[in-house]
């Protein structure tokens, strides 16, 4: 089996950052003063977007590259099927990890241990929050 470029990932990555900020893909794109349209596309990788339009949209959800890089790397290790959408639980983890990240509460390498543990012991979803 081929391994998957994480940007495969980049359109499930930006709907976590978008949810976790608590934003309608209606309101990214009118603080991005683009289309819903576009940023259904962008969000459902039918649509390549513009390093300029990542950034902008990185801004209006509050998030960072780095960020953005674990939400990718955290979907591409979470998702079984090479197409399939991401699941509601795979996307509640992700933004688990990245609130815990986001507050500063925690030094990251520990958070990544933790990561590491519960996708080994197939436990995502039922961990209790910090």
């Amino acid at each position: 089996m081929e391994e998957k470029d994480d940007f495969e990932f980049l359109g499930p990555a930006l709907v976590v950052l978008r949810k976790r900020d608590r934003k309608s893909a209606r309101a990214v794109a009118k603080e991005m003063e683009r289309s819903p349209a576009v940023i259904s596309r962008y969000e459902q990788g039918g649509r390549d977007i513009s390093s300029r339009d990542l950034l902008r949209y990185l801004k209006v959800v509050g998030a960072s590259l780095a960020e953005l890089h674990l939400a990718l790397k955290v979907l591409k290790m979470l998702r079984s099927g090479p197409e399939s959408e991401p699941e509601r639980d795979e996307l509640q983890f992700v933004m688990k990890v990245l609130r815990v990240l986001k507050s500063g509460t925690r030094p990251e390498p520990e958070v990544i241990n933790e990561l590491t543990s519960e996708v080994d012991s197939g436990s995502s979803t039922k961990t209790e929050d910090p």
